[in-house]
C-alpha cells in the first residue's frame, strides 16, 4: 500500500537524512536527493556527535549508524592558524548521551532507508 503523502528532501547531510527517517518512520514516500549524482564519489563522510545520534535513537536508526559506521571516542582539536592542540574524550564532552559516530555518506544513507 502507498502513502498518501509523498516528499522530496533536498540533500543528503545530517538534517536530510534526519529528515527522510523521521518521515519514513511515519510511513511517508521519501525521495532523497544530493546536488552530487552519487555518494560513492564523496571521498568525506559524516561526523553525527552524541547529541544528534540521539535524535537518530527517536527516530529509530541509531543503530543502523552504529554498525555501519565507527564510534569516535577521542577527536584532536586545533584552532584556525594554531599550532597547539588539545584530545577531547567525548565520552567526557557528552557524558551520559550515547556515542558519537563517523560514517561514509553512502553508508548513512543505507541506513535510513
Amino acid at each position: 500500500m502507498s502513502s498518501k503523502y509523498r516528499v522530496l528532501v533536498a540533500g543528503a547531510g545530517i538534517a536530510g537524512l534526519a529528515a527522510a527517517a523521521g518521515l519514513r518512520r511515519l510511513g511517508w514516500e521519501v525521495d532523497l536527493v544530493d546536488r552530487r549524482p552519487s555518494c560513492d564519489a564523496i571521498p568525506t563522510g559524516l561526523f553525527f556527535p552524541a547529541n544528534g545520534m540521539r535524535a537518530f535513537a527517536v527516530l529509530g536508526v541509531a543503530d543502523a549508524l552504529v554498525s555501519r559506521g565507527r564510534v569516535v571516542e577521542r577527536m584532536r582539536l586545533r584552532g584556525a592558524g594554531c599550532q597547539a592542540e588539545s584530545i577531547a574524550v567525548l565520552t567526557e564532552v557528552w557524558p551520559g548521551v550515547g556515542p558519537s559516530v563517523a560514517i561514509h555518506r553512502g553508508l548513512a544513507l543505507e541506513s535510513g532507508r
